[in-house]
C-alpha cells in the first residue's frame, strides 16, 4: 500500500490526480484572496472540501503542500512574522533560459491600459456547502467513508474497519454497541496534569477506563448529584475542595445553654441546669 493511499483511502491510479487537484484548489484560493495574508494552517478547509473529507489530517495536508511546492504553484513565504503562501515557485528557483545568439527584432510594444483589480475569475468557490454533512460514524467511532469492501476485507484480518486498520483514532465519545464498552486508551483520558497543561483535558472515563463524560465530555455535568457517576479526576477535585473549606467551630456552652432555655421556656417546660 503507498502512503498516498494509506492518507486517502486512494489507489496509486488516483494518486497524483488527486493530491494534484487539491494543490491547484489551493493555488486558486491564494491568488483570489484579499486583505490580510492567512497562515498556512488558515487554508485546511480549502483542502478539505477538494478531498471531500470532515477532518483533514497533517500529513494529507503536507503531501497536498509538498506538491504544490513541487509544480511550482506556491512556495512558503517568510518574510512575515508568521509563514504564509505566495502564488507561484520560490524565488530564485525559476529554471534559467539560455539566451539565443541570434535575436530577433523587437516588435514595437502597444501601450495596455491598467486594468481594474479584481478577482480571479477562474478561482473556484472556497464558500462551503450549507447543505453539506459530514461523514456518519461506524459503531466503532471511525467515519464511514471507506468502501464496503476495503471494510470487509479489514474486519476478516481482526479490524473494526479499514480506518481501524490504518491505525485511525475514533471518536471514543460515539462509539456504539459492543465497541461502546471498550476502554478508552490511558493516554486520552482525562488526568490532573492535563488539565494543568491546557488544551485537551481528556476524556472523562470510569475506572475500567469506559467514557462516561456523555456529550460534552463532563461527567460532573451528565450526574450533578451521584459521585459514584463520576471519573477519577473529577472525584479527587470534589474532595480537594471539600478538605479546603474550613470547619465550623462547636458553639460556646454558654450560648448552647441560651438556647435550651429560650426553647423551654415557649414549650412551657422546665429547664434542667447544666451540671
Amino acid at each position: 500500500m503507498s502512503s498516498i493511499e494509506a492518507l486517502f483511502g486512494k489507489s496509486e491510479d488516483d494518486e497524483d490526480e488527486l493530491v494534484e487537484r487539491a494543490a491547484r484548489a489551493l493555488r486558486d484560493a491564494v491568488a483570489s484572496h484579499e486583505g490580510r495574508r492567512k497562515t498556512i494552517k488558515a487554508w485546511k478547509p480549502i483542502v478539505a472540501k477538494v478531498l471531500r473529507v470532515s477532518k483533514l489530517y497533517q500529513k494529507q495536508f503536507d503531501a497536498v503542500l509538498a506538491k504544490g511546492i513541487e509544480l511550482g504553484l506556491f512556495h512558503i513565504d517568510r518574510s512575515l512574522s508568521y509563514a504564509v503562501l505566495a502564488v507561484g515557485p520560490e524565488p530564485g528557483t525559476e529554471p534559467e533560459v539560455e539566451a539565443e545568439e541570434t535575436q530577433e527584432p523587437v516588435a514595437e510594444e502597444t501601450p495596455v491600459e491598467p486594468l481594474a483589480k479584481t478577482r480571479n475569475p477562474t478561482a473556484p468557490d472556497t464558500k462551503l456547502d450549507p447543505d453539506w454533512e459530514p461523514p456518519a460514524l461506524l459503531d466503532c467511532g471511525h467515519e464511514d467513508v471507506c468502501t464496503d469492501e476495503q471494510n470487509a476485507v479489514a474486519r476478516a484480518e481482526g479490524h473494526c474497519c479499514h480506518h481501524g486498520k490504518l491505525k485511525y483514532a475514533p471518536d471514543y465519545r460515539n462509539r456504539k454497541g459492543k465497541f461502546g464498552k471498550l476502554p478508552v486508551p490511558g493516554n486520552v483520558r482525562r488526568t490532573k496534569e492535563k488539565v494543568e497543561m491546557g488544551g485537551f483535558p481528556g476524556l472523562c472515563c470510569d475506572g475500567d477506563g469506559r467514557y462516561i463524560g456523555g456529550t460534552f465530555n463532563d461527567c460532573h455535568r451528565e450526574n450533578p448529584k451521584d459521585e459514584s457517576k463520576w471519573c477519577e479526576f473529577h472525584r479527587a477535585e470534589a474532595e480537594a475542595r471539600r478538605a479546603s473549606r474550613p470547619k465550623a467551630e462547636p458553639e460556646p456552652k454558654a450560648k448552647r445553654k441560651a438556647k435550651r432555655k429560650a426553647k423551654a421556656k415557649a414549650g412551657g417546660q422546665e429547664v434542667v441546669a447544666e451540671a
